[in-house]
């Protein structure tokens, strides 16, 4: 890998939900071959919210869009997830 910069921010436009914004740029090459390195994006984007609509249960997403790479086209991907806590008594957080 040559070389890799990234930047990001995230603002809290209401309580409880939390977006967030990240961008990846990677100069990556194959020493033997002087080729991209394989399934290695160039450019990444990816946009995510949390939200946490009741005390303990957290719900977020990100949307990830990723250049093209060597072998493989570019391609969104969605991955949600569910998170619940529940305070117990006498367990240490």
């Amino acid at each position: 890998m040559r070389g890799m910069s990234q930047c990001a921010a995230s603002v809290a436009p209401i309580d409880g939900l939390v977006v967030g914004l990240a961008y990846t740029y990677t100069d990556s090459e194959d020493r033997t071959t002087g080729d991209p390195l394989r399934r290695i994006a160039k450019n990444a984007l990816a946009v995510t919210a949390t939200w946490e609509p009741l005390p303990g249960l957290t719900l977020s997403g990100e949307v990830q869009v990723l250049s093209s790479q060597f072998e493989a086209p570019g391609q969104p991907r969605w991955e949600p997830v569910v998170d619940y806590v529940e305070d117990i008594a006498g367990c240490p957080d």
